[in-house]
């Protein structure tokens, strides 16, 4: 594995809460193994169409919201990617963050 591909491959704090249901908690375990290369796949279609939103990135990913979702904020966190401030309609009518790759 390159340096480039280790950069995804980060442990994350478990987000389940003490009140979320047992299957939630089971779900963000049993996603763990794919939440890497989910990550890199997210931070690539970033890097590739410049600012996003959330809706364009699982257009490009074929990754769930949801999951893409939590992947954007994993990338955040790790200082890979960033909020960029903007917000734009997404497909839904609903405002969302636009979101930025990180290069080093």
């Amino acid at each position: 594995m390159t340096g480039q591909q280790n950069r995804f491959e980060f442990r994350v704090p478990p987000r389940a809460r003490r009140t979320d249901p047992e299957t939630s908690r089971r779900a963000w375990i049993d996603n763990l193994p794919r939440a890497g290369t989910q990550r890199r796949r997210v931070w690539d279609a970033l890097e590739a169409r410049g600012p996003s939103i959330c809706s364009d990135l699982c257009e490009a990913t074929g990754i769930r919201w949801n999951s893409a979702s939590s992947r954007i904020s994993e990338l955040i966190r790790a200082g890979l990617a960033r909020d960029t401030g903007d917000r734009r309609m997404g497909p839904d009518g609903s405002y969302q963050r636009v979101i930025a790759a990180v290069t080093r």
